[in-house]
């Protein structure tokens, strides 16, 4: 059995997902948390193979909680979720050790079939879209200058 956490700062998208996931056999759900302050007690009581953790967490970041649970729980899975992914995004949760990074858009199937690799140690970027992301990048910040 996998064990999540989902940290998302919408009670709604929480309980969404929590929902369906647990529809699909072979994940459970031990966990829910609106920030990084809710997470850390979620971590303490639960600590779970693999952490969903929304982008964009209120006045904080998921990058902020990602960097704490992968600094903290070295044996936790990070899963990058979020309405829609830029490339200064896709490569900070690239750079710190996420395992993926995933769209709120894609099919609830799609979300647990990455779970699911996920948990078995599969790290889910693409090394084509990580190098082209740091091109476009790079590109902008010099036509800035």
């Amino acid at each position: 059995m996998i064990r999540l956490a989902i940290c998302d700062d919408h009670e709604l998208v929480r309980d969404a997902l929590s929902a369906v996931i647990a529809t699909f056999e072979g994940i459970s759900v031990v966990g829910a948390a609106e920030s990084l302050a809710s997470l850390v007690e979620v971590m303490e009581k639960s600590n779970p193979d693999v952490v969903l953790i929304d982008v964009r967490l209120g006045t904080e970041t998921g990058t902020d909680a990602a960097r704490f649970i992968l600094g903290d729980y070295p044996t936790a899975k990070v899963i990058m979720l979020t309405s829609f992914a830029g490339d200064q995004e896709v490569l900070d949760a690239f750079d710190l050790g996420a395992s993926a990074f995933i769209l709120k858009s894609g099919r609830p199937q799609e979300l647990v079939d990455t779970i699911r690799e996920v948990a078995a140690g599969a790290r889910l970027f693409d090394d084509d879209a990580i190098q082209v992301a740091r091109s476009r990048l790079e590109s902008m910040r010099v036509s800035e200058e």
